[in-house]
């Protein structure tokens, strides 16, 4: 189950967490749906992140960004998911027993 903390902004709502990956997609709820996800894996310090557009842009699962300096990739569609009170961390961007912190702006 992923750790929750909340904090509120001037224009909305935040939150910040961490969770150990097992082998399906780890499920964040919030209570809010958010415009902003970014996920830090602590094992081997791959950032993956997305944004929630209009319905003309589509990230697909979120942008990979290896520490290391190699290209910047597009996640396939189990990357990063939004839900109404959350978000979905697919298992696209998690690895069995690597730990992972995130963030998640409203």
């Amino acid at each position: 189950m992923a750790t929750v903390g909340n904090f509120q902004m001037g224009t909305g709502q935040a939150a910040y967490g961490m969770a150990t990956a097992g082998t399906d997609a780890i499920t964040v709820n919030l209570g809010f749906k958010p415009i902003y996800v970014r996920v830090y894996n602590a094992d081997s310090r791959l950032t993956v992140e997305k944004l929630r557009g209009n319905d003309d842009v589509d990230m697909g699962g979120g942008l990979n960004r290896p520490a290391n300096g190699d290209a910047v990739t597009e996640l396939g569609g189990d990357g990063i998911s939004f839900t109404d009170s959350g978000f979905v961390i697919g298992t696209d961007c998690t690895t069995d027993n690597e730990d992972y912190m995130w963030m998640a702006f409203g």
